[in-house]
């Protein structure tokens, strides 16, 4: 039994350089890296055999470390089978809205894909570089158990998280005319 069964998601860290990766626990899950990482943090379940994660748990582990971190963080499927060729472990990790073809196969992982060039585009914007992760790996860090600490408010940092995602998709307010140097205002791009 290998430490990576039970893995059918991962926690995508935009922007995020290997070397400032680490592995720790996360109410009660366990988040780990493989070399190379790529930025992800696969959640592997407390024990082996135990419930894996779903996309829910995935999320709202997401949306914790995006809050602490001020970055955009995403999420995306572990998948059966060799890449890109493979199929999501978890059924819900097939895009929640297809467009007029159906994205089957390997390309579902286009979705995935794109959301994580997204995330990371804003990372860059963010902290043209790389930033580190604020969590020991070694003993358990009080500021991982996301569950106490955002309890009441889960709804807010949910919001939160998704406002940091969207950060890549916005312009600035105003940008002046080619014509008379006067500023315009500009709407904030919507999808």
């Amino acid at each position: 039994m290998s430490e990576w069964d039970g893995l059918t998601w991962f926690v995508v860290l935009a922007g995020i350089a290997d070397a400032w990766l680490c592995g720790f626990d996360a109410d009660g899950w366990r988040l780990r890296h493989g070399d190379p990482a790529g930025g992800t943090l696969g959640i592997l379940p407390p024990r082996p055999g135990d419930p894996p994660a779903t996309v829910d748990d995935a999320l709202w582990l997401a949306d914790a470390i995006a809050f602490d971190h001020d970055a955009p963080v995403g999420v995306r499927p572990a998948v059966d089978g060799p890449w890109p060729a493979g199929t999501p472990i978890d059924p819900d990790g097939l895009p929640p809205v297809q467009p007029a073809e159906p994205l089957t196969g390997s390309l579902f992982m286009w979705y995935w894909e794109a959301l994580a060039d997204a995330y990371n585009s804003a990372a860059l914007l963010r902290f043209n570089a790389s930033y580190a992760i604020r969590y020991g790996d070694d003993d358990s860090d009080p500021g991982t158990d996301f569950a106490r600490r955002f309890e009441g408010r889960e709804e807010r940092l949910a919001m939160y998280a998704m406002a940091t995602r969207r950060s890549a998709e916005r312009v600035p307010p105003s940008v002046p005319s080619a014509r008379s140097g006067r500023r315009h205002k500009r709407s904030v791009l919507r999808p």
